[in-house]
């Protein structure tokens, strides 16, 4: 009995290392860069690392981040900060935001990324703050996504692993990397991982929001309490924060008030995004999407005389 079972183990074993060695070799799982947090809560990736994504090579720069570092001879330097679709990992280097712009402009105007996938908008304007001095930036342009206003208010919905701010008090809440030691281990081996991302393992819905009939008094109590929060989240914007080097980069095709942007002491670039400009694995810009972003903010800055 004994012999029997230890060789089931050690043909487990065989199969574990033959299945992990493949996947490695063929790169069939995506490397997922890890983070570390400073003491704003401001969130980056470790120095050093270095990966694929989509068969992609990805090297995170001496600041923490995936794009090509600034270049220090240009006229003018812009940050481009945002969530996941500024981070584009799962793009090639070329077809980054800023190598598309940098490219555009002959870095006249140099362009640099500030993109980690979970970034709130308040978290977006904490790292203008913290690198506008640090590159020696001119003007930020700050993607908003459709929840990166809601996700920013912690007296919404508290999420512990990003940036958020209470604005009832105008603090910023203290932020946790969550299950680090867990996703290390799940991102390392890569046969869980590759499991994992097909569902081999069930995975917890860690927050779920209240379901409402829209016709109930639930639903419309909740969704002024919401309107109420954000109105004050705006006025702390305009307190707290310098607008002026600021310029906003929306989606009308996503539900956000534009109507509470214009009203900040900022530049606005609107758009309207085709489906063609997205991959039809994650939802992200795809090459097309990044070359057609880029125009609309290289057209920007050329009608602006900013160059």
């Amino acid at each position: 009995m004994k012999t029997f079972l230890f060789k089931i183990l050690l043909f487990i074993i065989l199969l574990f290392i033959i299945f992990e060695t493949s996947l490695r070799v063929l790169n069939i799982t995506n490397d997922v860069p890890r983070r570390k947090i400073d003491s704003k809560g401001l969130q980056t990736f470790k120095n050093g690392q270095s990966g694929l994504y989509n068969k992609n090579k990805w090297v995170v720069n001496d600041y923490g981040f995936l794009g090509s570092m600034p270049v220090p001879k240009s006229k003018k330097k812009i940050l481009v900060i945002g969530d996941s679709m500024i981070e584009s990992i799962m793009n090639s280097n070329l077809c980054h935001l800023d190598a598309i712009l940098n490219n555009k402009f002959k870095n006249e105007l140099n362009f640099f990324e500030i993109g980690r996938s979970g970034m709130t908008l308040i978290e977006s304007l904490e790292f203008s703050i913290k690198f506008h001095p640090i590159i020696g930036a001119d003007y930020s342009v700050i993607y908003v996504n459709k929840t990166d206003v809601e996700e920013s208010i912690s007296n919404i919905k508290r999420y512990k692993d990003r940036l958020q701010i209470n604005v009832e008090n105008g603090k910023l809440e203290k932020v946790n990397i969550r299950y680090e030691k867990m996703k290390y281990i799940l991102y390392n081996v890569k046969s869980l991982y590759y499991l994992y991302v097909r569902g081999f393992f069930p995975q917890k819905k860690l927050f779920e929001n209240p379901k409402f009939s829209k016709n109930t008094e639930d639903y419309l109590n909740l969704n002024k309490k919401n309107d109420d929060l954000i109105d004050d989240f705006f006025l702390v914007l305009k307190s707290k924060y310098d607008l002026k080097k600021i310029i906003f980069l929306i989606d009308t095709n996503h539900e956000i008030d534009l109507d509470r942007f214009k009203k900040l002491n900022s530049n606005l670039i609107t758009f309207s995004s085709d489906s063609s400009w997205f991959n039809n694995v994650d939802n992200h810009w795809n090459c097309n999407g990044n070359e057609q972003i880029s125009s609309i903010i290289y057209n920007f800055f050329i009608s602006k005389e900013y160059n």
